[in-house]
């Protein structure tokens, strides 16, 4: 699989240059927040998106790490459909995870800690709670679609005072 990104193969600076370059190329209107981005946050962004791609221009779907997710999309709109059947209950949910997020101290902001606390929260609540309902909201609140790479990772990336701020819209 890797063959398909021999050229993205080089070590270090050079290898993060080149992927912004791509990101640039299918991303346009986002060229100065990708260029500004840190080499240490593109490290974890590259290869996040590089596993999950198929040809270049998909990078398009990960927008989202560098901009607010376009909820007036086609599949975004497709996605709220399945996410939010029942808007009331989506709200709470969304309510619970803002302060479960909220509550981790920044420094254990990581895929383990967000994964735990969400896992004993869908513990409590599973006789009326499926994983998908979690894990799918919060994932469209985050990225605007409820399909994607895990969410826990995708926060931890993120981090977690932009993870509040995109919540915070929909409580």
């Amino acid at each position: 699989m890797r063959k398909r990104y021999s050229n993205l193969e080089k070590d270090g600076a050079e290898k993060i240059k080149d992927f912004k370059s791509y990101l640039c190329k299918y991303l346009d209107h986002l060229k100065e927040k990708i260029e500004e981005t840190s080499d240490e946050k593109m490290k974890e962004i590259m290869p996040f998106i590089l596993d999950r791609i198929k040809v270049y221009e998909e990078m398009k779907e990960y927008a989202f790490f560098f901009e607010w997710p376009d909820f007036k999309s086609e599949n975004s709109l497709k996605s709220k459909e399945k996410v939010q059947a029942d808007s009331l209950q989506a709200n709470k949910l969304l309510v619970e995870v803002y302060k479960m997020l909220d509550n981790i101290k920044d420094k254990d902001f990581n895929q383990v800690e967000i994964s735990k606390i969400c896992g004993e929260y869908l513990y409590k609540n599973k006789k009326t709670l499926k994983h998908e309902d979690l894990y799918h909201l919060l994932r469209y609140v985050v990225s605007g679609s409820h399909t994607g790479g895990p969410i826990t990772k995708i926060c931890e990336i993120l981090g977690k005072e932009e993870i509040l701020r995109r919540i915070n819209p929909w409580l």
